[in-house]
């Protein structure tokens, strides 16, 4: 199943500032206020020459003094940001000058993979929430958590606290591995040796009836046997089962009667458990046709975008083996689909 050099700062410009640069001329106005007053020429005496050069930022004859303020006023803030920038390219922190947080799927996937100092385990999570979470679901967690997995890419929109009332929203918790005990499970994240791992439990998921299990093994079974179906036997296996959520299943029986279908695997999303239902498969090829470049995909394509909720995919992408068609994690897709739950 599926988951981101400071430039060395460059001399000041010669030309019309002079090479004493706008600071010394900016200060002169106040520094001649400061003096005292020369003694008047005698009425005969030469007039003095005029300087060839006007000193760089010396206000306009009879320019008002706010002009003058206002200069200096820049100058400082121009001052200040550039430190401001200096500071974040060196330190690098995640909030820099121009960094921005989206709330779609695919920013906050390029987040998690640009935060390289985040904890693996978290910035797996949060891969995984931005690539199969719908848009509503939120996560709670302690603050500690939280604050991992924002830092990890995670919107903060997207979080709350693990005691945080969200009656209109799906609620999954994020917990440490030892801290499961026994809840459903979704999916684990962090090292293999179970060391900092990471749990996404579902405290709404309850087992599928036995009702619901048969009837998806009974519509697995009527997808396989159709003649125009051809499926590697891990994939077979899993139809068989029951093991295929129902939006993707009832999508494939679709599928096998409009074109028949060629199946190249149900691909597991990676991190999840072996209790959650696969939601993904990828398509080698329709009619009896193997896909041998993108125009080949363009029919099936056509007829998925036309499809609705709660059969419309999440996801329809070319990847290695055909096109990879997926669904985001729902805690109860059975009742999606019959409409005994929203």
């Amino acid at each position: 199943m599926p988951t981101a050099s400071a430039a060395a700062p460059t001399p000041a410009r010669s030309g019309r500032h002079g090479r004493h640069g706008p600071d010394r001329a900016l200060a002169e106005p106040a520094r001649k206020a400061t003096e005292p007053a020369a003694a008047a020429p005698p009425a005969d005496a030469p007039r003095p020459r005029r300087a060839r050069h006007r000193a760089a930022g010396t206000a306009e004859r009879g320019s008002p003094p706010v002009r003058r303020i206002w200069l200096v006023a820049a100058g400082a803030a121009l001052v200040a940001v550039l430190a401001l920038v200096a500071v974040g390219l060196t330190t690098g922190t995640r909030r820099d000058v121009g960094s921005t947080t989206s709330a779609g799927g695919s920013a906050a996937t390029a987040n998690a993979t640009a935060n390289a100092t985040a904890n693996p385990a978290s910035t797996e999570l949060a891969a995984w929430a931005a690539a199969q979470l719908p848009a509503g679901t939120v996560l709670a967690a302690a603050p500690a958590l939280r604050t991992a997995l924002e830092d990890a890419g995670i919107d903060p929109d997207r979080l709350v606290g693990d005691d945080a009332a969200t009656p209109d929203r799906p609620v999954l918790r994020v917990v440490r591995s030892d801290e499961v005990a026994g809840a459903p499970t979704v999916a684990r994240f962090g090292p293999a040796d179970g060391s900092a791992t990471l749990a996404v439990v579902d405290p709404a998921a309850v087992p599928p009836s036995p009702d619901q299990v048969a009837s998806r093994s009974r519509l697995g079974a009527a997808v396989l046997a159709n003649p125009t179906t051809e499926a590697p036997a891990p994939a077979a296996e899993l139809l068989r089962a029951g093991q295929v959520d129902l939006r993707l299943l009832t999508l494939l029986a679709g599928m096998t009667a409009r074109f028949g279908v060629q199946l190249d695997g149900l691909p597991t999303v990676p991190g999840e458990d072996d209790g959650t239902l696969v939601r993904q498969a990828v398509i080698a090829g329709v009619g009896g046709r193997p896909f041998t470049d993108s125009a080949d995909t363009a029919e099936l394509r056509t007829w998925l975008s036309a499809q609705e909720m709660p059969l419309a995919p999440g996801t329809v992408q070319p990847v290695d083996g055909g096109l990879l068609i997926g669904y985001g994690y729902v805690t109860d897709p059975d009742g999606v689909v019959t409409g005994s739950t929203g």
